[in-house]
């Protein structure tokens, strides 16, 4: 995902036409860009007579001196942004429904709100932030109740941002809801024919939003009352409440590496990734935790799985009382593993086909029998495919998400291919990465994607129920 927030001059690319900009520098100020800046000082001189004698200046006035401040404390709002020599006021940012703030605090802290929340340091003329890509700066000076931050990025320029002190409102915290990481997600339920086939979506918000950062590895498990999510490393468990998901506990924080979850009948969560400890939960209690293993796909009877990363060597891996047991699997059909998914009777492995070098699903049974390939098409075919994350047997056939895509296929159960759905066409979400796929008791499908905001504020994780296949 893009890094939005090295800069504090965040504006909405979509309506003011503007990348956001990338990190920060000092740069030298030019203090003649805001004419209604007050200067230092400001004298008038009234007409100058002239004589060959003497000359008399008849009135001098001089007005007060702005006062030079050290201390910025206090609540701010943002008057005006000059960007590229064009300034932006506070009618600008009202018209578009934003508006940007400051809090300083005496501790030297400060919080800026600017699409997106984000903590900085100031002292002695300089903001100082840090991310993941190091430290940044901005020079800032303040005049009265006037506080100038200056900006700079390779390719805008000069960024020149002036805020307004004041009183914090009373509503203050109403006023940036809808605004920390920009605009949330709000879905519509659609319906679409596939073949003969109508199927349906109905949009299932969370309660709190989900921002990730990844946006390909963000997964769904679903053991009972519990719905698993697995984003930006992360695992969460969210319960579903009044038709909307409501989170009840962290099981793995954020950043900690995993890629991988599923569950198996028994209620049992298994979390996996790349260099990662293989672990279990049940009953929110980790149960085991094994080493030396990938992603790994368990079968629902929790008794065996397949480990797999690409470019790594695909393995079995059989559970025991304490011990796990590991052999070489091959999927000779497939020259490459891209996903595996794997139901009570049948792996679905995806990956470049031996054969052709086309993308395909192959379907195995539980003995790595070969029954049928899915897609394996050249790209001018209905059903090549690009990017499989997710593959669902119901009982009218399969259906598989391909994130590079965007699209639903959708084949019989002997493999006859039926067709496609665009994600955009059935749920109304603007470029999604399709990346999990869940089957329900009911036989409903739960889909999960991510996709940019239209504010493109930020990424967000969100859950669309699919019936009538």
């Amino acid at each position: 995902m893009k890094n939005k927030y090295k800069n504090i001059a965040i504006i909405l690319v979509i309506i003011l036409a503007m990348t956001l900009l990338p990190g920060c520098g000092k740069e030298k100020k030019d203090d003649s860009v805001l004419d209604n800046l007050p200067s230092i000082t400001q004298t008038t001189k009234a007409e100058v007579e002239t004589t060959t004698v003497q000359t008399t200046i008849e009135e001098t006035t001089t007005e007060p001196i702005p006062e030079v401040s050290d201390d910025i404390t206090g609540f701010y709002t943002m008057i005006s942004m000059t960007l590229e020599g064009e300034t932006f006021t506070t009618k600008d940012f009202e018209e578009i429904g934003m508006n940007y703030y400051i809090r300083a605090f005496e501790d030297h802290t400060m919080e800026i709100y600017t699409g997106a929340m984000f903590e900085a340091t100031w002292e002695d003329g300089v903001i100082t932030f840090e991310d993941e890509d190091g430290e940044f700066h901005n020079d800032y000076e303040m005049k009265d109740d006037l506080l100038t931050i200056y900006d700079f990025d390779e390719d805008e320029g000069e960024i020149i941002m002036v805020y307004e002190r004041g009183e914090e409102p009373e509503n203050f915290e109403e006023l940036i809801s809808g605004q920390v990481n920009g605009q949330a997600f709000i879905g519509e339920d659609g319906s679409q024919m596939v073949g003969t086939y109508t199927i349906n979506a109905e949009w299932i918000p969370f309660e709190e939003s989900i921002v990730v950062d990844d946006i390909f590895d963000a997964f769904l498990a679903v053991s009972g009352d519990s719905y698993y999510v697995l984003v930006d490393e992360g695992v969460y468990e969210y319960q579903l409440e009044n038709d909307s998901f409501v989170l009840k506990e962290e099981m793995v924080p954020t950043d900690s590496g995993y890629e991988q979850i599923c569950v198996d009948k028994e209620g049992t969560l298994y979390v996996s990734g790349f260099m990662r400890d293989f672990v279990a939960f049940k009953d929110n209690t980790q149960t085991f935790a094994f080493k030396d293993l990938d992603k790994i796909a368990m079968h629902p009877s929790g008794e065996w799985g397949i480990s797999w990363f690409y470019g790594a060597d695909v393995e079995k891996v059989t559970i025991g009382d304490g011990t796990i047991e590991k052999e070489e699997m091959t999927f000779s059909e497939l020259s490459s593993v891209g996903s595996i998914d794997i139901n009570e009777n049948h792996m679905f492995v995806s990956g470049y086909s031996s054969e052709n070098d086309q993308v395909a699903i192959c379907v195995y049974d539980l003995e790595n029998n070969l029954e049928l390939i899915l897609g394996d098409k050249e790209w001018s075919e209905d059903d090549s495919l690009g990017s499989i994350t997710s593959v669902i047997e119901t009982a009218n056939g399969f259906m598989a998400l391909d994130g590079n895509m965007r699209d639903l296929f959708f084949w019989k159960t002997d493999g006859t291919f039926i067709g496609t759905l665009y994600a955009e066409d059935l749920m109304g979400t603007h470029y999604p990465w399709l990346s999990t796929a869940v089957l329900m008791p009911d036989d409903s499908i739960l889909v999960g994607m991510t996709l940019e905001r239209d504010d493109e504020s930020a990424d967000e994780f969100i859950v669309y129920r699919i019936t009538g296949f």
